[in-house]
């Protein structure tokens, strides 16, 4: 269905009449209150954009980091243990081997308490089956020590030390440091996908910001244009008018007809040119009315004359 070239225009003009009659402290206060509103969303966006990213660098902190230094106080550990049995067999005295098998054995406790730690940040499935793994091959690996590397060590039997922990302690030892490893590796996978994460968030908040933010400046300049503009015309038809007016010209009009301050005066002008334009008229016919008179006394004043020379 075709809208009526006469009903558009009406709607156009009732549209214009609805601002134009706005007061001008209510357009301007509108646009300083659109560039407000775009400043505060964008502020506020930006506020949350900062919230999310701490929310996401802590997660990072207490999920990720924090995991990867428990494993990796984990393999320290390993390595301690690793060392203390291969010191426990260099030392000179039975004394210092038993003493030396103590400590070994205090870091197996130090090594179960760094595992529990690490578990305590939370386990899926894959980690949760890693660490069951590590667990069960710490075990064999402890009960290899207690049983086979320690009576080895404190009979001083070198060669058979070095056998029995080539071929059975070190395939323990690389299945421990394989799994550990593999923790370490899925928790810093899982801190670049983070940080990834967090760069994204980013940029998606810069991208919605700075479209706001343009979106933003080009409504409040084109608001502030067009007040800019409606005020500066309504101004220059009463500036029009008393131009006119300075000139003795009684026919100008401003024509305004909205219900702002600026549309007011106009229109006070307009009614004031009409009355002033009356009352000229009014002073113009009398003015002609007494030349009428003042001719009339004219020629009765020639034919008294001419009659008083004749008498």
């Amino acid at each position: 269905m075709t809208i009526p070239t006469d009903a558009r225009q009406s709607g156009a003009r009732a549209g214009s009449s609805w601002w134009g009659d706005r007061g001008v402290t209510t357009k301007v206060l509108s646009t300083v209150a659109l560039g407000a509103v775009v400043t505060g969303t964008v502020g506020l966006l930006g506020l949350q954009a900062l919230g999310s990213t701490a929310d996401s660098a802590d997660a990072l902190y207490e999920a990720n980091l924090q995991g990867a230094v428990a494993a990796a106080d984990v393999d320290g550990i390993l390595s301690d243990i690793r060392v203390g049995t291969r010191n426990a067999l260099l030392v000179a005295t039975p004394q210092e081997t038993q003493q030396t098998l103590a400590g070994v054995e205090a870091l197996r406790e130090d090594f179960d308490a760094a595992l529990e730690t690490y578990a305590a940040g939370g386990l899926d499935a894959q980690r949760q089956e890693i660490v069951d793994g590590v667990e069960a091959t710490m075990a064999d690996f402890a009960t290899f020590q207690d049983s086979v590397l320690a009576p080895l060590a404190l009979a001083n039997d070198v060669r058979g030390w070095s056998a029995a922990n080539d071929s059975q302690g070190a395939p323990l030892v690389a299945s421990l440091t394989e799994d550990i490893q593999q923790l370490r590796d899925l928790e810093m996978e899982e801190a670049a996908a983070a940080a990834e994460g967090i760069r994204s968030d980013y940029e998606s908040q810069r991208t919605l910001a700075l479209v706001l933010m343009v979106a933003g400046i080009a409504l409040t300049a084109g608001l502030g244009w067009f007040v800019a503009r409606g005020m500066a015309r309504q101004t220059k038809r009463v500036a029009d008018v008393t131009a006119a007016l300075a000139t003795g010209d009684l026919t100008v009009r401003s024509g305004l007809t909205t219900r702002d301050e600026l549309g007011q005066m106009g229109q006070a002008l307009d009614a004031a040119v009409v009355e002033l334009r009356g009352v000229m008229t009014s002073v113009v016919g009398a003015a002609d009315a007494v030349a009428a008179s003042s001719e009339e006394l004219s020629a009765s004043s020639a034919q008294i004359s001419a009659s008083a020379e004749e008498t």
